[in-house]
């Protein structure tokens, strides 16, 4: 920080409100309101994936279940997550052969009050970034700034300091308060400037908003409401009652800058793309997924379509002729066009087609759970389908027309929906508020929790009455994204499914589904319909699943022997079919030991010459396949 900077740090500080006794007294009231009881992270429903981040910043990112759980932070050995999700993504880094701290993991117990804080890098110096939430607020604020390189740290008032610390410890980092003139040479200014000294928008269900930001409070319609079970539709009332901003809303200039994420071709788009793409064969049922699509969304089908190929003929996508750009700086996920030179455009497999995706921005429409790359096959198959389609490819209608949304009734445009909302919840007739509520329930926070708990309960419920089993976590959301045939009472139970960090089997238990079983080392352990004993809940379902379809079983048999693979000849399977097949249920894959495992086991069926069928979470929802054959 240069002399100019400190003096422009002094000088705010005079102008910032120095009630300090007004600041402390709010946070007191909001202590209250500050901590969460977490249950541990649910590893059989996570698949920890972890990526170099783009840019500068030396750190990599640890993925499950298509959202991001925390930042490793390589040169500080800095593990950035919220408390409950520590262990397991500790357990990751160090199968992936990275060396964090263990350290901090003493700091969380189970049950025990947890901060609800995010703490993120400020920038890129050495500076975390404290932001609070409080239960029931729309937003969180900026309540510290800490110098992790020199250990100190400002914040807002002094009744957080003490939550504020525990926290920090727990992400290794001994800091102790100073004052705001004390800022070290290595922050900037923004890193004091921008903490919220002013304690009116603390904990509040209104965000503060610029004079071009429209609020809106919207209401659950009859219509709506009918569709669900009451416990639900209270629960969705009550969350979509809350009064938030309608980012969607144009701005005084008529700007809509959103409709660049909406991933809508246009009939135009579609001729330009059309013109550049490439021969390539599209598989056989291309045309049913296409006319599937359009039913879903005329505007968004193009998009639609090819996301459903990729799904729906895995084989034949990876085989498409696009040449795989090398990752930048590390980051597996591939290059963003802005890193893309003149050279690299000219060596691609598409350069003409992928000059149209640089001019028209079309990388806007990103889909989070695909590699830069795929994103690049995505709109390589978008041009071929434009191509075969003819006149017929892309929408003729504009995407800033209303339409009235089967939720809350409020009036929306068309284009202000993401094609990969649209594609997650299978609907184009809700907003992008409710539609956001509906992909992203983690979100939503809730003034009635109660209210909300009896929605999500009966939501539970109702997804093991359909199954006639108690569901995984994964089983369920792919009920709900595409098993219920009401999309919109589906995108309605969407927003009250569990807050991710929780344990699923719990709610299986408040909601009545699973009340004998009890949570052991690996998992938990439950009696199956039929009397089998399981220690997970995938195993319960798949055997549950088994009995239901009539498939004969035995559990826990054992693998024949072997002298390099089973040379003492204790493995077990977790059953064997009557002819002979294998069978195991393998959700600890995010365990090294447990993939060794499970590898060794593999390695024994081909030398033995056995059937061995591996079912993954991500198996489960296609039993039928594997298992009924």
């Amino acid at each position: 920080m240069d002399a100019q900077q400190r003096e422009m740090l002094v000088r705010a500080r005079r102008d910032v409100p120095v009630d300090v006794a007004a600041r402390e007294e709010k946070a007191q009231e909001l202590l209250s309101r500050l901590f969460e009881h977490l249950d541990e992270l649910d590893i059989e429903s996570h698949e920890i994936l972890i990526r170099r981040r783009r840019g500068a910043r030396n750190s990599v990112i640890l993925w499950g279940d298509d959202e991001s759980l925390g930042e490793y932070l390589l040169d500080d050995r800095l593990l950035l997550c919220a408390e409950n999700t520590r262990a397991v993504l500790t357990d990751a880094l160090v199968s992936a052969g990275y060396e964090p701290p263990r350290e901090a993991l003493v700091a969380w117990t189970l049950g025990a009050p947890t901060l609800r804080a995010h703490i993120g890098l400020y920038g890129w110096g050495p500076v975390l970034a404290v932001q609070l939430r409080p239960e029931g607020s729309v937003r969180p604020f900026l309540a510290a700034s800490c110098f992790f390189d020199v250990g100190t740290y400002i914040s807002v008032a002094e009744a957080f300091n003490p939550a504020i610390e525990r926290a920090l410890r727990f992400h290794g980092v001994q800091a102790r308060p100073v004052s705001p003139n004390d800022v070290p040479e290595t922050a900037n200014v923004n890193s004091s400037l921008s903490l919220e000294w002013d304690p009116q928008w603390w904990g509040t269900l209104v965000p503060p908003h610029s004079p071009h930001e429209q609020l809106v409070r919207r209401a659950l319609t009859a219509e709506a409401a009918a569709r669900v079970a009451p416990e639900v539709a209270r629960a969705v009332s009550e969350i979509i009652g809350r009064v938030v901003v309608d980012q969607f809303h144009p701005n005084s200039a008529g700007h809509r800058g959103w409709l660049r994420r909406s991933g809508i071709v246009s009939a135009e788009l579609a001729r330009e793309l059309s013109d550049h793409a490439p021969a390539i064969r599209l598989p056989a049922g291309w045309m049913q997924a296409w006319d599937e699509s359009r039913h879903i969304s005329e505007d968004h089908a193009i998009l639609l379509t090819a996301l459903k190929l990729r799904s729906d003929f895995p084989d034949w996508w990876v085989e498409l002729p696009w040449r795989d750009f090398d990752p930048v700086g590390g980051d597996t996920r591939g290059p963003h066009p802005l890193q893309l030179t003149s050279e690299d455009i000219q060596k691609s497999t598409a350069p003409d087609l992928l000059r149209v995706i640089i001019d028209h921005d079309l990388f806007g429409a990103t889909f989070f759970d695909m590699t830069t790359n795929d994103i690049y096959r995505l709109w390589l198959v978008a041009a071929v389908l434009c191509a075969r389609l003819g006149s017929s490819a892309g929408s003729h209608e504009s995407p800033t027309r209303e339409r009235r949304c089967e939720i809350c009734g409020l009036t929306f445009e068309v284009g202000s929906l993401a094609a990969r909302h649209v594609a997650s919840t299978r609907t184009a007739n809700i907003c992008a508020l409710c539609m956001a509520d509906a992909v992203y329930p983690d979100l939503s926070p809730s003034n009635k929790p109660e209210i909300r708990e009896e929605g999500t309960i009966g939501v539970v419920r109702l997804l093991c009455e359909m199954a006639g089993a108690a569901v995984p976590r994964a089983v369920a959301f792919h009920m709900l994204q595409n098993r219920v045939e009401d999309r919109i009472g589906a995108a309605m139970m969407r927003m009250l499914l569990p807050d991710r960090r929780d344990n699923w089997f719990s709610w299986l238990n408040v909601a009545g589904v699973v009340n004998d079983g009890w949570r052991g080392s690996y998992g938990v352990t439950s009696i199956a319909n039929d009397g089998h004993p399981c220690r997970s809940l995938i195993e319960r379902y798949i055997d549950d699943f088994m009995s239901a379809a009539g498939i004969d079983h035995d559990v826990e048999p054992q693998y024949p022997y072997h002298p390099e693979f089973n040379p003492n000849s204790r493995l077990r399977a977790d059953w064997e079919l009557t002819d002979g097949t294998f069978v195991e249920a393998a959700g600890l894959m995010t365990s090294e030991k447990y993939r060794a495992r499970m590898s060794t086991k593999r390695q024994l069926a081909d030398a033995c010459g056995f059937k061995l069928i591996v079912i993954t979470e991500s198996d489960l929802t296609d039993l039928d396949r594997l298992l009924e054959s």
